[in-house]
């Protein structure tokens, strides 16, 4: 499991760049999957669930640390 730490510089503009390439992403399949459903529909989906899990973890890793930023 994902665990939240304090990052370092380095870390923190790794963990922003992964961020934004994961919007990029979204987007590109929201895109494919409007135009063309029944060929990236399911992928959207998988996409969406394994974004959905990410946030769970890092609000729940978050939630359960005692350091505040």
């Amino acid at each position: 499991m994902w665990a939240w730490r304090p990052l370092g510089e380095s870390e923190a503009q790794a963990e922003r760049s992964y961020k934004a390439a994961n919007c990029v992403m979204t987007q590109l399949l929201l895109r494919d999957a409007t135009k063309a459903p029944e060929l990236f529909d399911k992928s959207m989906k998988v996409y969406l669930n394994l974004a959905e899990r990410a946030c769970a973890e890092f609000i729940e890793a978050k939630s359960q640390s005692t350091t505040t930023l």
